[in-house]
C-alpha cells in the first residue's frame, strides 16, 4: 500500500470516527460538542486525519493513487458527516428562513452573514423541505464533489487536486457537516475557470456572475481572472455575466422585489463586528478599535488584489496563493472560508506556496475546533 493511500485511509478514519461519535452521543451547546468523556475522541479523530491529509498534499504523495481511487476516497470522506448532526456551526439553520423571508436584506432582520440574491432564491425551495438543513448539507456535499471533479480536469496532477479538497477533514466537517454555501460559490467559480479554459467565454462569464450572486467575497477573484483573460487575448464574458445578473434580478422580483439593494448596508454593519478568529480578534486583542481593524484589513486586501492583478497582467496568476493571503488578512476568518484557497490551489498543481498556506490555514481552523472541545 502506497504512503498516499495510507494517508487517505487516515483521513477517512478520522472523519468517520468523528461522524460516528457525533451521531451516537448527545450534543451539548452550539456549535456541536459531544458530552464527556467522548470529547477526547474528537482529538483522536481529527489529528490523524489532518496529518494524513497534510502529508499527502505537502509532499505531493499522489504517486501510486489513481484518480479513480482518489475520487472514491473523497466521496467516502465527504459523505461520512451526513450520517450525523450539524457540526460546529449553526449557520445552515438560517438559510431556510432567510430564503423564505419577503424582506431578507433589511439590516435589523439579518443576524448572520448576508448572502447574494441568487443564494436567497436557491434557499427558498430548500427552506420548504421537511428537513431543510439536511437539504443544504446535501447541496454542499454535491458542490464539494463537483469542485473535486472540475479541479481534476484543470490540474496537471488530477489525483493531487482531488486529495487537496476531497480528502480535507475541515471541508468534510463544514460542508457535509455544516452545509455552508461557500461550496456552491466555489463550484461555480472553478467551473467558470474550466469554461474559460475550454473557450466557452460567455458561459464562463455567466458562471462567474452566478458565483458572485451566491456570495460576494468571490468577486475579487473574478476581477483577477478577467485581467488574465485580457492578457491572453480572450473575451471577458461580459454579456454572459450581464445576462445571468439580469435573470437573477428578474427572478427575485416576485419573492423579495429589490430588497437586496440593502446588501451593501448589511455588509458594512457586519464588517464592524468583532470575531474571535481572524484579524478582527487578533488585532482587537492589541487594543485596536473595530473601525481601525476594518480599515487595516481592507487596505491589506486591496493591496493584495493590486499585487496579484499586476502579476496576472504580466505573467501568471496564482489564484490559490491570492485566496490564501486574502483569507488570512480578512477581518473575520470563518473556517469554512478555507475552501476558497483550497479550491483555487487544487486547480494549479504548480502553486506550491498556495499549497503550503492552505495546509497552515486548515491547521489553524482545526486547532480552533480542538481548543473549543478542550475548553468546552
Amino acid at each position: 500500500m502506497s504512503s498516499a493511500l495510507v494517508a487517505g485511509v487516515a483521513c477517512l478514519f478520522g472523519v468517520g470516527l468523528l461522524s460516528v461519535v457525533a451521531r451516537h452521543t448527545p450534543p451539548t451547546g452550539t456549535p456541536y460538542l459531544p458530552v464527556q468523556p467522548w470529547r477526547a475522541l474528537v482529538w483522536i479523530a481529527l489529528i490523524p486525519a489532518y496529518v494524513g491529509w497534510g502529508y499527502a498534499v505537502a509532499f505531493r504523495r499522489h504517486e501510486g493513487v489513481s484518480l479513480g481511487v482518489a475520487l472514491k476516497l473523497a466521496i467516502a470522506i465527504q459523505a461520512f458527516p451526513l450520517i450525523g448532526p450539524i457540526l460546529f456551526s449553526g449557520d445552515v439553520r438560517a438559510y431556510g428562513p432567510f430564503g423564505r423571508s419577503s424582506h431578507p436584506y433589511d439590516p435589523p432582520n439579518v443576524t448572520a452573514d448576508p448572502y447574494g440574491p441568487l443564494w436567497t432564491l436557491i434557499s427558498r425551495p430548500i427552506g420548504y423541505l421537511s428537513s431543510p438543513t439536511f437539504g443544504f448539507r446535501l447541496l454542499a456535499f454535491a458542490s464539494v464533489l463537483a469542485i473535486c471533479v472540475i479541479a481534476a480536469r484543470l490540474s496537471s496532477s488530477p489525483a493531487l487536486a482531488v486529495m487537496t479538497v476531497g480528502w480535507n477533514p475541515l471541508v468534510a466537517i463544514h460542508f457535509s457537516g455544516g452545509g455552508h454555501n461557500d461550496a456552491l460559490m466555489m463550484a461555480l467559480a472553478v467551473g467558470a475557470v474550466l469554461l474559460a479554459e475550454r473557450g466557452r467565454t460567455e458561459w464562463a462569464g455567466a458562471a462567474w456572475a452566478a458565483s458572485v450572486l451566491v456570495k460576494l467575497p468571490v468577486a475579487p477573484f473574478y476581477v483577477l481572472t478577467m485581467i488574465r483573460e485580457r492578457r491572453r487575448g480572450r473575451g471577458l464574458g461580459v454579456r454572459g455575466a450581464a445576462l445571468m445578473t439580469a435573470l437573477t434580478v428578474i427572478a427575485c422580483l416576485p419573492f423579495f422585489g429589490v430588497n437586496w439593494i440593502h446588501l451593501p448596508a448589511v455588509l458594512s454593519w457586519n464588517e464592524h463586528r468583532r470575531w474571535s478568529l481572524g484579524m478582527s480578534g487578533w488585532l482587537g486583542d492589541l487594543g485596536l478599535s473595530s473601525s481601525h481593524v476594518t480599515q487595516i484589513c481592507r487596505a491589506l486586501e486591496a493591496s493584495l488584489v493590486v499585487v496579484f492583478a499586476w502579476r496576472a497582467a504580466r505573467d501568471r496568476l496564482r489564484l490559490g496563493l491570492a485566496a490564501s493571503l486574502i483569507t488570512i488578512v480578512s477581518p473575520k476568518f470563518n473556517p469554512w472560508c478555507a475552501l476558497w484557497a483550497l479550491a483555487f490551489t487544487a486547480i494549479d498543481a504548480k502553486d506550491k506556496w498556495g499549497r503550503m498556506l492552505v495546509i497552515v490555514i486548515t491547521g489553524v481552523a482545526l486547532s480552533d475546533i480542538l481548543t473549543t472541545v478542550l475548553d468546552g
